[in-house]
């Protein structure tokens, strides 16, 4: 149903919820099921993702070797490459346990695996996106709020106005200095 893909590997999301991931794999970055495809460097065909019983409704592909997927409970999750935080994680090359990690809430309320209030994790999602080195969210709490995590992000002066963090933080509007609201889509 939904097909992604960053600068190194390609993502599909099948109507049963299950991804399917092919392209550079080293490590076993596209956390894939098979144990043959897993010791692949190269994968050139799709091959199911390690996700255990969980099922996801959005996949999203980052150039910089990572993969973000929303769960069906709408909690967030993360695998691959990992050098710029964008798994929701401490700085490392990649994500490592063969399968996606969930990403810690941050600066919003938190979920249970389950998509339960008064968990770690982020949840309450509607929309995700990966770009090279970062991921975002938007909230599914009626205010259109947007999330971020992952590398430096930059302005067109090249100056910083983000530090990088595993933990989403709000995306603000420069003038308030409050979170933007009312997003209906993000790209990266």
């Amino acid at each position: 149903m939904i097909i992604s893909g960053g600068n190194d590997h390609g993502l599909a999301l099948c109507s049963k919820g299950q991804i399917f991931a092919w392209g550079y794999n080293a490590g076993n970055r596209l956390c894939l099921s098979d144990p043959t495809d897993a010791a692949k460097d190269i994968v050139p065909s799709p091959s199911l993702v390690n996700t255990g019983n969980l099922t996801f409704s959005q996949v999203s592909g980052g150039s910089g070797g990572h993969s973000v997927a929303l769960s069906c409970n709408k909690i967030v999750y993360c695998w691959g490459g990992n050098s710029d935080m964008q798994c929701g994680r401490p700085k490392s090359d990649y994500i490592e346990g063969g399968e996606p990690v969930p990403v810690y809430k941050g600066v919003t309320d938190g979920y249970d695996l389950d998509g339960k209030p008064g968990g770690d994790y982020l949840g309450n999602v509607k929309y995700i996106s990966a770009t090279s080195a970062a991921s975002m969210a938007i909230l599914d709490d009626g205010t259109g709020r947007v999330v971020i995590w992952g590398g430096n992000v930059e302005n067109s002066n090249g100056g910083v106005i983000e530090t990088p963090t595993y933990e989403p933080i709000w995306i603000i509007d420069q003038e308030t200095q409050k979170p933007i609201e009312n997003v209906i889509h993000i790209t990266g």
